[in-house]
């Protein structure tokens, strides 16, 4: 990773000097409808920057998990937002149900600033059409209360009885299925047939007593810990312990590096189909485009702990923000974890799964 950098490092100083999309001159610049991360690129700092540097409003829509961007799209939720994020396993769905645009990305002039390692994408490369922009990567795994439990190197604390009433776990069947099935021994937790979802729903049953509360978002889950109510979540993100530890600078929170495999991701930005017949897609080309300039790029990692697949933000970043957000290591977390990079052929099956798990 470091080599690469290097040779990309002219690439990224020039990329100040782009500049970002121009706001339309034919017309007033529509504001920007989006369900995207809140605490990645959607606070109200991250809002005000961008509409500083081109003029445009944002409209935010809080991002809760991957099944509900999806099934909020399918239900025609490409009509109000213009633009989401989606997990890399999720996005050939998305382009399959044709719920998508292709991008021009000679309108986003930041892209030529994404790594080799994200560039091209074949997630959503059809043909000579990329449907989707990389905007952040990073792993999942569990985020604990170190101070209170020294330092964990399995998921196992999640199922311990033990903690009974001081766990929490997400409400998301794409990420807590193949956590489970990870710590009970499945090789490979997105291939899970009918009788593999069978036990692994009913070893979430009996441990359903242990937990506090399934958790929804991201401030739910940063509070359960921070205010001690609970003693690890799981799915934990990087961004939970950067926050909990006062931008990684502290020690006291957590995010396991679990033996049985972090689930290792990239985010992307893609857009609606729907936002072709609007005419809009100059000020959501313009938002796509400063989310990896360099002032962005360099922000998320600061303030959350996520490395940018631009490496326009780095001439901004110290050597000791480069590694300790880590970008030096990058293709060592992708090699060591589980790649969220396949999707569930029987998905519904999931879904069954944890509507069941939810209802004993």
């Amino acid at each position: 990773m470091t080599q690469t950098l290097g040779r990309r490092t002219a690439l990224a100083a020039a990329s100040a000097a782009i500049g970002l999309s121009a706001t339309p001159a034919a017309r007033a610049a529509a504001p920007v409808n989006g369900m995207i991360f809140c605490h990645t690129m959607g606070t109200a700092a991250d809002l005000a920057a961008f509409k500083a540097a081109t003029g445009i409003d944002f409209n935010v829509t809080c991002w809760s998990s991957n099944t509900d961007t999806i099934t909020k799209l399918a239900s025609g939720a490409g009509r109000t937002f213009d633009i989401f994020n989606l997990s890399r396993q999720f996005i050939p769905v998305a382009i399959q149900r044709n719920l998508v645009a292709p991008l021009d990305l000679s309108k986003i002039p930041n892209s030529q600033y994404i790594a080799p390692f994200f560039a091209k994408p074949a997630y959503s490369t059809v043909g000579d059409k990329q449907y989707s922009l990389p905007l952040m990567f990073g792993y999942d795994s569990m985020v604990y209360n170190r101070k209170k439990l020294g330092t964990l190197d399995s998921y196992a604390i999640l199922f311990d009885e033990k903690y009974k009433g001081q766990i929490s776990i997400k409400d998301d069947p794409g990420v807590m299925i193949p956590i489970t099935a990870l710590y009970m021994g499945y090789t490979n937790p997105w291939r899970l047939e009918t009788a593999d979802l069978k036990k692994i729903t009913d070893f979430l049953i009996a441990k359903k007593p242990m937990y506090r509360k399934l958790w929804g978002g991201f401030a739910e889950a940063v509070s359960l810990l921070k205010s001690e109510e609970v003693v690890a979540v799981g799915d934990g993100w990087i961004s939970m312990a950067w926050t909990l530890n006062d931008g990684g600078t502290g020690t006291d929170f957590a995010i396991c590096n679990p033996k049985e495999k972090a689930l290792v991701w990239t985010h992307d930005w893609l857009m609606p189909k729907e936002a072709l017949e609007r005419g809009n897609t100059d000020e959501i080309y313009a938002y796509m485009n400063w989310s990896i300039g360099p002032q962005q790029a360099a922000n998320m990692g600061r303030k959350v702990g996520y490395v940018s697949p631009s490496v326009a933000g780095l001439q901004l970043l110290s050597p000791d923000e480069q590694k300790r957000i880590g970008y030096d290591d990058y293709k060592a977390v992708m090699e060591s974890g589980m790649p969220m990079s396949e999707f569930p052929a029987n998905y519904q099956e999931w879904v069954e799964s944890w509507s069941r798990f939810k209802a004993a």
